[in-house]
Parts: C-alpha cells; structure tokens; sequence
C-alpha cells in the first residue's frame, strides 16, 4: 500500500471535522476488511491521502429500537448479530444475511455499516493494478459497464452503461488467437527453464471435453485463466478467484474426482510454493486411486510476492525464494507416479502417457520465475 496519514478519532464530530478537512480525500474505516483490499489493489481512480478510523469512537457498536425503528451502530460487527435477543424476537432475516456473509473470520471484523457502504465487488472495478489493472470501466467514469456482458453472474443489480450489442467481435478474437500463438510457441533458450505459458499451450493441445480443470490460488490460477481453452461448456474450470489462500487447489481437485465418480480425468494445477501446503494430499489420491494429473509449476518462488516486491518494494526481497524440491521423487515416495519436467518435449511425452490415468500423476515443470501471468492487449 502507498502511505497516507492516519487518524483515530474519539468522537463523530471530531471524524467529521477530518473529513471536511480533507474535501474528500479521505476515506472512512471501521472494520477494514473491504477499505483494506482496494487499497492493497490500488484500483481507486485516486488513492485517499488519509484513513479516518471511526473504530475507536466509544458507544457505536449497538443494536436496539427507539420506537418502531431498529438502530444499529456503524461499529456493530456483523458477528455481533445472531447473539442479539432482539433481533432473534423481532428480525430473524438479519440475522439469517449476517451469517450469509464471508467466514467467521471476516464476521469477527466486519462491521454492519461497512457491509452496507462497501465498494463495488465487480472483478473488471477491483482488477488489481500488480497483475494489470486498473482497468477503466464507466464506475470509474470513462467507458463501458464490462459487467453488462461480461462475466456478472455474482452481480445483484447492473446499472452500468450499457454497451453496443453490436459490437464485431472478430478482429478482437483474431487478435486475441494470435497473441496465444505468440506467448504460448516461444522456445527457450539452451539451458533456460520452460515458459509457463508454453506449458499451458501443451496442455490445450491435449485437453477434452470431458476433463475438469482445477487450480490453486496465486499464478496457477492465473495461467490457467489466462491461457486454458476449454473443449465444451459446464462447469469444468474451478478456481478459488482470490476466495482461497495456497494449497486449495490439490484438496478441490480431490473433490472433482470423487464428485465425478473417478470417471473423469482432473487436471490440477500449482505452484511449488502452494503445492507445499497440500502435498500430503497425494497419500489420499493414491489410496482412493483418484485419476489426478497435478501439474506443478515449479520455480523455487513464491512467484506472484516476489514479483509485487520487485515492482512495488524495489526489489527488497524477503521470505520468497525457498531451496529446490524434487516433487517427482515426493509423489514416488507417497506411491504416486512422478515426472521431472525440463523441455517441452518431456512434457509432451508426461502428458501422452497421463492420456487416461490410472491413479495419480505429479508432472514436475521447471518453470521461469520471472514471467507473469498478466493479460495486456491494449
């Protein structure tokens, strides 16, 4: 996050003194679950030159009536509803939406207000600006709602501008298609990791309709957003869309398998950092002889904090970089089939043979640290 000055205050007035103060470039918070994100994504068109924490105002954190009217304080947390006697006699459906939202964690912090006032969640507004945003939209004041026909299906109401419905897709797609031909065909040079995105365009080229596609959090998600072409439509790509941290991705593609009947074959895709979270999950893949194809790709980091720290902290590394793992020679050990990956013609053969596993698979891919998974098509 970029620096601002920060403030507690003690009393409404005082906060609205602030406010004035700085003629709206100021930002309120009290719990900061959402205020924390969008300033961590710096996806804001200006970002506030000050945080106005109402947190330490005593008194606001109430739930009561004054005559017909139901009164909940900016600091009530979403957590402090379902124990409220009055709202279990007399307004049971709020308590029902407060435990609807997020986890516990998030409800321990959270405030009701905040929950209220929170910013748009649409993907195209909060487009992070380290994997390639800020992406302008017509929220923002310039261009298109992207929502109205793009991906909405989380959205509870659209009021965006709608867009030409005319529009000619055709040279968008052309220009798209050869962008992947581009990124996905670059060879490496002697002696140099693969590219991810070459590894992505191997997989394409022996993916069906009837795989399912799993992903961890981080980059395993993003190359697999950025560069899978799916064969058929359905619900055949799961990612945790940033609602998981790492090592979700081998437990889920677990559950695709058995959800499946261990009919269909799972790709699963990771990092060797994730990977690591999750990799005593093998020992449940080869007892139940699920049919998982887990691609790691492994480059020694924990590639999207090291990337941030480059361009944000200027290269003021810390706690990214770990000693190499052999996860080949670990899935043998857990009784899984294990592959060392360096060129794209050992992939092509690992692939070949994984066709219709029988049981598990680790395909270990030595990858390039230093690309990203970012989409730029200006």
């Amino acid at each position: 996050m970029r620096t601002f000055d920060h403030f507690d205050t003690r009393s409404i007035d005082e906060a609205c003194e602030l406010l004035g103060s700085y003629k709206g470039r100021a930002k309120i918070n009290a719990g900061g679950t959402d205020l924390v994100s969008v300033l961590k994504g710096n996806i804001l068109p200006e970002y506030p030159e000050a945080l106005i924490n109402i947190k330490t105002i005593p008194g606001l954190d109430y739930i009561r009536e004054e005559g017909d009217v139901l009164k909940i304080g900016a600091n009530t947390k979403l957590s402090d509803l379902p124990g409220s006697s009055l709202l279990k006699k007399r307004y049971g459906v709020l308590i029902e939406a407060a435990i609807s939202v997020g986890s516990p964690q998030i409800r321990n912090i959270a405030t009701v207000a905040g929950n209220l006032c929170q910013d748009s969640r649409c993907w195209y507004y909060r487009y992070p600006q380290h994997i390639g945003g800020p992406i302008q939209c017509f929220r923002k004041g310039s261009g298109h709602c992207l929502a109205v026909k793009g991906d909405n299906r989380y959205h509870a109401i659209l009021e965006g501008k709608k867009p030409d419905l005319e529009w000619d897709l055709e040279p968008l797609k052309e220009k798209q298609w050869l962008w992947y031909k581009e990124q996905t065909s670059i060879s490496p040079q002697a002696d140099q990791p693969l590219r991810p995105q070459t590894v992505m365009g191997a997989v394409n080229e022996v993916l069906t309709g009837e795989d399912i596609l799993v992903c961890d959090a981080s980059y395993a998600s993003g190359w697999a957003a950025g560069y899978l072409q799916l064969k058929t439509a359905g619900r055949r790509y799961i990612a945790p869309r940033g609602l998981a941290g790492l090592g979700w991705g081998t437990p889920a593609a677990i559950g695709a398998a058995l959800a499946t009947g261990k009919k269909k074959r799972i790709f699963n895709f990771v990092g060797d950092g994730g990977f690591g979270y999750s990799v005593q999950e093998l020992e449940v893949m080869h007892r139940l002889n699920l049919p998982v194809v887990t691609i790691v790709f492994n480059n020694d980091v924990l590639g999207w904090i090291k990337h941030v720290q480059k361009s944000v902290y200027k290269g003021q590394y810390i706690s990214t970089e770990f000693s190499h793992v052999d996860f080949a020679t670990v899935a043998k050990g857990f009784g899984v089939r294990g592959y060392t990956v360096y060129t794209l013609d050992e992939l092509n053969d690992c692939l070949k043979r994984e066709n219709s596993p029988e049981g598990p698979a680790v395909i270990d891919v030595i990858t390039d640290q230093w690309e990203s998974p970012t989409v730029r098509m200006g």
